[in-house]
């Protein structure tokens, strides 16, 4: 199956797996606030950021991955599936303000537009596949 539009596939994939990886590792912020609320010492905090950042990266490049199956060049998907993961890492660096503007709050409101744009490239992803 031949994509119709391949550039718009790939920028479409791109910005879905960012999205994907970006709302992971703020979820993962989210959660890593909420028990340094409860909490004041511990290594938990280093356990729920690194588990969400890696978390992230393969969110971002398996959805990335996924969405270029109709892509027969491994290189290509492989550079897009990357593309997508170093976006993520860029997007989700957007939570440290919302984090300082409005504390989890804005966090959630942050998670649940990053999961709408994810939701609307995925499916412009798929409607780009014949």
């Amino acid at each position: 199956m031949a994509p119709k539009d391949p550039i718009a596939l790939v920028l479409a994939t791109i910005a879905a797996g960012a999205t994907a990886g970006a709302a992971t590792i703020t979820l993962g912020v989210i959660a890593l606030r909420a028990v340094s609320l409860a909490q004041t010492e511990g290594t938990a905090s280093f356990m729920i950021i690194s588990t969400a950042t890696l978390g992230g990266a393969v969110v971002a490049a398996a959805t990335a991955w996924h969405l270029t199956e109709s892509i027969n060049d491994i290189w290509r998907r492989g550079v897009t599936s990357a593309i997508a993961t170093m976006l993520g890492f860029i997007v989700a660096a957007l939570s440290a303000p919302a984090d300082m503007v409005g504390g989890i709050p804005a966090l959630i409101v942050f998670l649940c537009l990053l999961v709408g744009v994810s939701v609307v490239s995925y499916k412009g992803a798929l409607s780009s596949i014949e």
